[in-house]
């Protein structure tokens, strides 16, 4: 037996280790990636709006510095009360406005510049946007419109804070606008440090993915690779070896089962084609052999003419059998390999028997037979009437061969809706229930018919085989007075 090896993969092929190794890394890397990405975007925007925050609490800050004192403004912050507004590197600047929109106050970092100059109109909610410093880096710029502290001052000379709506009459509310900038240097370090640390992170783990897929990729594949091997070590000479499922995983534990159930059945048509070769050169053999004596009979008495006609009609005789036995191997290997073709026809069940049962009539007659024939229905079939007649003539001539001499071989056919029923039953006294299971099987005959010449034990096999062609089912059983009864059912339309 020779097992036929696997196809190459082709230079184009992936193999199941550089796929899963594929899709499993890059999809984690491909996720990683995205969530790589958010969180850059997320942590990016969360300093951004930590940094506006803080810009516009400065600018809370700056305003609270401003002052009205009856209707005086004053600015509190002098000297170093606010440093970062003066020294010569990275300085932050501020400028504000009175209501008239003079300038009232301005760092002294702006000097004369006035690159401070508002855009647009302030509310109480401030507005932040993105602008070029004076010494040119970029900054940040935040714009607050607002009202400086009301201050007055009691009876006893000290001074209180009072409402806005609280005012005095005399003393008017005034409304001030107030400008704020700083670089973003800080923001976009503390930017650079987290998307440092993303990127070692990302670094570090595609690192440890590559070390984590491979280790995956190769524990996942490691079960296939050992049923590969298993199955290679399989000898071809060898029916008795199994893959087995021992230290395979649930997954891959099923395709060595299958492997498994493929050898046995392999087995078993092995042993099968054994047996079908041993039982034709024995069922062939003794027709060769009597044709072997018939022969030197009449070469050593030529000149006998009874002997020679009577030589004759034995050869016509052997030669009859090993046709039968050729023509029945050859229906049954046509069958069995599905190359016969259906030609559905009508046909009347019952007539179809009776035309089966006059020609085997006259061997029926030799036992001392006869058929009892039962009938249902007068229903049509559409069916390959060869195939059919095939079935009927093998069933019969089974009965006739085996039923005790003078018995009756019983016939009931039913042809009703949706199909049909056709039952041949014959006395069978030398059977046992054990043996039922082996009716179908090539060259089977119980031992006290081993002797016959009439049939070598392929009819019941091509009918099993007949009957799968046509899709009907057979079913033997044995009652317990001994009657094998053969049961064949199917639909009353067959389907080319």
């Amino acid at each position: 037996m020779a097992m036929s090896s696997s196809k190459p993969a082709r230079p184009g092929d992936w193999s199941l280790r550089r796929r899963l190794g594929f899709l499993t890394g890059g999809g984690a890397a491909a996720l990683a990636l995205g969530l790589g990405v958010l969180a850059d975007l997320v942590l990016e925007s969360r300093l951004r709006r930590d940094f506006d925050a803080d810009l516009a609490e400065k600018a809370r800050v700056i305003a609270t510095l401003t002052e009205q004192n009856g209707n005086e403004l004053m600015f509190e912050a002098v000297g170093s009360a606010l440093p970062e507004f003066q020294r010569d590197r990275r300085p932050e600047y501020y400028e504000i406005w009175d209501a008239a929109g003079a300038s009232w106050r301005r760092s002294p970092s702006l000097g004369d510049d006035d690159h401070l100059k508002r855009r647009g109109e302030a509310d109480r909610k401030p507005r932040v946007y993105n602008r070029r410093l004076p010494d040119g880096r970029e900054g940040r710029f935040i714009l607050l419109q607002f009202e400086p502290r009301y201050v007055l001052r009691d009876a006893q000379g000290e001074e209180i804070y009072v409402m806005p709506d609280t005012l005095p009459a005399g003393m008017k509310r005034t409304t001030m606008t107030l400008a704020l900038a700083r670089d973003v240097e800080d923001l976009r370090m503390a930017i650079g440090r987290v998307r440092a640390v993303l990127g070692g992170a990302a670094i570090a783990f595609v690192a440890g993915l590559i070390v984590v897929v491979r280790w995956a990729v190769s524990s996942t594949v490691a079960p296939i690779e050992r049923l590969a091997d298993r199955v290679a070590a399989l000898e071809p000479g060898n029916l008795e070896g199994r893959v087995g499922t021992a230290g395979l995983p649930v997954e891959v534990a099923p395709l060595a089962c299958r492997v498994d159930d493929l050898l046995d059945r392999l087995k078993q048509a092995i042993e099968r084609e054994r047996l079908f070769s041993s039982n034709v050169a024995h069922e062939l053999r003794t027709p060769v052999a009597e044709l072997r004596n018939l022969a030197e009979v009449a070469a050593r008495w030529p000149g006998d003419t009874e002997a020679i006609r009577a030589f004759f009609g034995d050869v016509e005789h052997v030669a009859g059998q090993m046709e039968g036995l050729i023509a029945n191997l050859l229906a049954l290997a046509r069958s069995e390999a599905g190359a016969d073709t259906l030609n559905p026809e009508e046909a009347v069940l019952e007539d179809l028997t009776r035309g089966v049962w006059e020609r085997l009539k006259a061997r029926a007659a030799e036992r001392g037979l006869s058929l009892d024939l039962k009938s249902r229905g007068q229903g049509v079939l559409v069916t390959d009437v060869g195939m059919l007649r095939l079935i009927l003539h093998n069933l019969l001539g089974n009965a006739i061969e085996y039923a005790p001499q003078g018995s009756a071989v019983a016939c009931a056919v039913s042809v009703e809706e949706p199909g049909f029923r056709l039952s041949v039953s014959n006395p069978a006294p030398a059977l046992r229930q054990e043996d039922v299971g082996r009716l179908f099987d090539r060259f089977w005959r119980k031992d006290e018919a081993r002797a016959s010449d009439q049939h070598a034990g392929l009819g019941l096999t091509l009918v099993r085989s007949l009957c799968s062609t046509l899709g009907y089912r057979v079913e033997p059983s044995l009652g317990p007075d001994r009657t094998l009864s053969i049961q064949v059912s199917g639909p009353r339309v067959v389907s080319a």
